[in-house]
């Protein structure tokens, strides 16, 4: 098991890395697009994070493209 321990460790350490550097993003190029396969976001292009929920506006603009 303890191969499994080191994995989720280096796991952890990837994702506070991606954190920081998706807090310290400008977010300044974003698209919707579908996260974790079914929910549409604003997503920025170059951190990749999902920002916020489209509008019902944007989200027919996205589906009628």
């Amino acid at each position: 098991m303890e191969p499994v321990d080191n994995l989720n460790e280096k796991i952890n350490r990837l994702q506070k890395q991606i954190e920081k550097i998706q807090d310290e993003c400008k977010h300044k190029n974003q698209e919707i697009q579908f996260v974790k396969g079914k929910e549409l976001m604003w997503v920025c292009l170059k951190c990749k994070k999902a920002l916020k929920w489209p509008t019902q506006q944007e989200t027919e603009k996205f589906f009628n493209r």
